[in-house]
């Protein structure tokens, strides 16, 4: 049974109950697909995901976000390789809890706001960089259309869905250096620290974050974030 957070530890015990396998298939959300992920990079077996809650884009991304016992960021481990298989189905991922929704909403507006102020000046021009500046654009677009997730269609949440795994997901590598995350997930790492009991998950962090990147910036050095 998953403990509840990717640590190096539960890597460690996952990997010694996996004794004769060629696959892991994960079922759930953020931190346990993290988790699975490094236990199928470090022991070289294939990898099927399946995300079960859209709170993040985690299935897609060729990174583990690594926590201490204490529940603090202390590692970004890139894998070697990416994902074998994610299974995405929207059937199961519109019964989630409303919740988990606004969290992925939270985490992917963050995009816009983080990655258009990492495009350097020297790859501004670069195919790459135009793909990512069309792609952080989508994710603002597309999650600002929501003001009410229970009026929310099939096609219209396919389309959320998309933003929030595919999109948001593929940023990270399209733009190499310059689609790290910035402030807003500075925030999330630097409130888990001083909140070690903290409440507020990923998602919520990170869009508060977004928040305190646009009082900083706004008006500022940086320009206009409109």
């Amino acid at each position: 049974m998953f403990t509840g957070y990717c640590t190096f530890q539960e890597v460690e015990r996952i990997e010694k109950i996996i004794t004769d396998a060629d696959a892991l298939i994960a079922f759930g959300g953020g931190q346990l697909v993290d988790t699975a992920k490094l236990v199928t990079d470090n022991l070289s077996i294939k990898s099927v995901i399946v995300q079960i809650v859209p709170s993040n884009c985690a299935a897609l991304t060729t990174k583990s976000i690594v926590y201490s016992e204490a529940h603090e960021k202390i590692a970004n481990v890139r894998h070697k390789k990416a994902v074998d298989l994610v299974l995405l189905e929207p059937d199961i991922l519109k019964t989630a809890p409303r919740k988990y929704l606004l969290w992925g909403i939270g985490d992917t507006l963050a995009k816009f706001y983080e990655i258009r102020r990492r495009i350097t000046k020297e790859n501004e021009n670069l195919v790459s960089a135009q793909i990512g500046k069309e792609y952080i654009t989508i994710c603002r677009r597309e999650v600002l259309k929501v003001t009410d997730i229970e009026a929310l269609d099939d096609l219209a949440l396919t389309n959320l869905f998309d933003t929030i795994f595919l999109v948001a997901a593929s940023v990270d590598g399209i733009l190499d250096q310059d689609g790290r995350s910035v402030i807003a997930h500075a925030f999330y790492n630097g409130y888990v620290k001083v909140k070690p009991d903290y409440i507020k998950t990923h998602g919520e962090a990170v869009a508060l974050g977004s928040l305190l990147q646009t009082i900083i910036v706004k008006g500022g050095a940086f320009g206009s974030l409109s």
